[in-house]
């Protein structure tokens, strides 16, 4: 099966009290053939949050991140087209889970 890691999830996995709860439900998964993916927008979205910059490990993150997805989607044509559909207002939360259906996601 296909995920998508959303950027509240990214944030969950870094700051959460919940990461063990978190890292144990990804592990489950990856040991069961899961794969994952992430888009640029998703990663735009979590690194502007204020409690990431803080912390000053983004490049550490970010190479984390590389390492448990199978592919960050970057931002093509129909990628832009929900975004500027959604608007910029919209929740994020919205946006990615339609870049996630897009992609083919479960």
């Amino acid at each position: 099966m296909k995920y998508y890691l959303s950027s509240s999830l990214l944030s969950g996995l870094i700051l959460s009290k919940e990461k063990p709860t978190i890292l144990s439900e990804l592990e489950s998964l990856l040991q069961n053939q899961a794969r994952f993916y992430t888009s640029v927008w998703t990663l735009i979205e979590f690194f502007q949050e204020e409690s990431i910059i803080q912390k000053n490990v983004s490049r550490t993150i970010l190479h984390l991140i590389t390492e448990l997805t199978e592919e960050i989607l970057p931002l093509q044509k129909d990628v832009l087209e929900v975004l500027q559909l959604q608007g910029r207002d919209d929740k994020t939360q919205t946006i990615e889970r339609q870049i996630a259906i897009l992609y083919g996601m479960d």
